[in-house]
């Protein structure tokens, strides 16, 4: 949190990946993997960290950008096509599906219930690998209790396999963190 990849004290910290998840390769990785990163609390997406992570709340970004790369230390590049852009608040466990059956589709009904887009020409459910990019979001935390965050998730393509052309519209009904 405080210090760089170098070592040194950094405002910026570090990306980190959730205790739980394996990044060694493709194979390891498990059905929702999670990245931290620090962000500023003006949601600025020119400033560094996961900040620019705010980009995506704008839907010509989303549009140009739809997908995000990871890169294993074993070489591999793993491809994710977003699926979804939300703020949530921590008391939606949006980390860690369920492995029952019934409240892992409640997750993917909340994640799509929460999404600033609808995105049409792709689905998502529990047989995909997802990976979620998280930092600490402003927007919506009144009380300033530091429990929001901005989430976007991608779901893992097949090597070689072209992203989706999606239909993108926003949300009218996005649930807000509040919900």
């Amino acid at each position: 949190l405080t210090h760089n990849w170098k070592g040194e004290r950094d405002l910026w910290g570090s990306y980190f990946g959730d205790y739980i998840n394996d990044f060694s390769s493709r194979e390891t990785l498990s059905p929702n993997n999670v990245i931290y990163g620090h962000s500023y609390n003006r949601e600025d997406p020119t400033l560094p960290g996961f900040t620019q992570l705010f980009a995506y709340k704008e839907i010509s970004f989303l549009r140009q950008n739809p997908c995000f790369y990871l890169y294993l230390s074993n070489g591999e590049e793993l491809v994710f096509q977003v699926v979804g852009v939300f703020y949530t608040d921590t008391g939606f466990d949006y980390i860690n599906p369920r492995p029952d059956r019934e409240e892992k589709l409640d997750y993917y009904a909340q994640v799509e219930a929460r999404n600033l887009y609808l995105l049409d020409g792709i689905t998502f459910g529990p047989e995909d690998t997802l990976m979620t990019l998280s930092t600490c979001a402003y927007a919506y935390d009144t009380e300033k209790a530091g429990d929001q965050r901005f989430v976007v998730l991608g779901k893992l393509l097949e090597p070689g396999a072209l992203p989706l052309t999606l239909e993108i519209r926003k949300n009218p009904d996005s649930l807000g963190p509040e919900s």
